[in-house]
């Protein structure tokens, strides 16, 4: 993923068969553009190209507290997921 362009690209395995000594070639499969809109504090929406709507990031609970300890303040405004949640949300799947 680069965040400069808000693209990430996912590579496919392609095996050349009868031929092992060549290995396995790699092409691009899928380019995701992305928009990420910083709004008030820790909240960001990202519009993903092709999809309607807004996914929401920013931070809640344990996240939220380890933040205001950190940097001595409080985070006003309503909570919303981290983009860990998205991340392993994604994965699991």
């Amino acid at each position: 993923f680069d965040s400069r362009l808000g693209v990430s690209t996912m590579r496919g395995l392609q095996v050349i068969a009868n031929n092992p000594l060549q290995g396995p070639v790699m092409s691009v499969v899928h380019t995701s553009r992305i928009k990420i809109t910083k709004r008030q504090g820790p909240h960001r929406t990202a519009q993903i190209e092709g999809f309607d709507g807004l996914l929401d990031f920013g931070i809640h609970g344990g996240i939220r507290s380890f933040y205001a300890e950190k940097y001595g303040r409080e985070f006003s405004g309503p909570e919303f997921p981290a983009t860990l949640d998205h991340m392993i949300a994604g994965v699991a799947g």
